[in-house]
């Protein structure tokens, strides 16, 4: 049905989007945004990841490239955005995925890498890769950045421990300030935060695309969703209006 591929012709690039079938939310994403149409660019850290969903992807008839890089380095966030430019022309939906969990040492255990590392990738990486799509969204006055948070950024995380509390609370607090800033531009941002279910290895992405719950066409800054993964705020992905499109 053609309602069904309502994301046509539009661009997107999903960070953590690894191993296909057997990788987590981020791939699940990915083809949950291939099956409405978008054409997606599909990020993790290195090109064998990243290959296995791409050709899943392709087998299932999407459109998927490729590109690994570190979200947590600036260079590579920018790098990545602009080569999702340079090949589709465009990037309209950018979905900050990539996340470092896991069970880590109580704080007075903590060691110094294990927290800088993990609030880089969960915290800085989202921060680098939304200012590297924002050069080019805000000047088309176009484009959604959806940032995938947890509630442990609302309440705490009992088995990731403070670094992963710490940065998901905070990118709830970055997309709240990019909203305020960028939502009069016509590049919003929103953030989903999943319950632990629905961020198993099982998770297939679609609910946090489906039209019915995500589509707002009002303009109002979006308010940061935390009461569950299948409702994102006003504004989280794209109106595909002729009108809308045309910007």
């Amino acid at each position: 049905m053609a309602d069904e591929r309502w994301l046509d012709g539009l661009v997107a690039l999903v960070t953590g989007a690894r191993r296909g079938e057997l990788g987590g939310g981020g791939a699940g994403i990915a083809r949950a945004l291939a099956s409405h149409g978008a054409q997606v660019v599909v990020n993790d850290v290195t090109e064998e990841l990243v290959a296995a969903t791409v050709g899943q992807i392709q087998q299932r008839g999407g459109i998927a490239w490729g590109i690994a890089g570190d979200v947590s380095a600036p260079q590579d966030a920018q790098r990545m955005v602009d080569a999702t430019v340079e090949h589709f022309g465009r990037i309209d939906i950018l979905v900050n995925n990539a996340a470092l969990g896991g069970l880590v040492p109580a704080v007075e255990h903590l060691p110094d890498e294990v927290w800088q590392r993990q609030v880089a990738i969960d915290l800085s990486g989202p921060f680098f890769m939304s200012r590297a799509a924002l050069r080019h969204m805000v000047p088309r006055r176009f484009g959604r950045i959806v940032n995938i948070g947890s509630l442990a950024g609302v309440r705490t995380g009992f088995v990731s421990g403070a670094p992963y509390t710490t940065a998901k609370s905070g990118l709830i607090g970055l997309t709240r300030q990019m909203a305020l800033e960028f939502a009069p531009t016509g590049s919003p941002s929103t953030c989903s935060c999943p319950p632990e279910s629905a961020t198993r290895r099982s998770c297939d992405g679609a609910r946090i695309f489906s039209r019915d719950e995500t589509i707002r066409s009002d303009r109002s800054i979006p308010k940061v969703s935390l009461a569950s993964w299948s409702r994102s705020s006003a504004g989280g992905i794209p109106d595909c209006s002729p009108e809308q499109r045309s910007r």
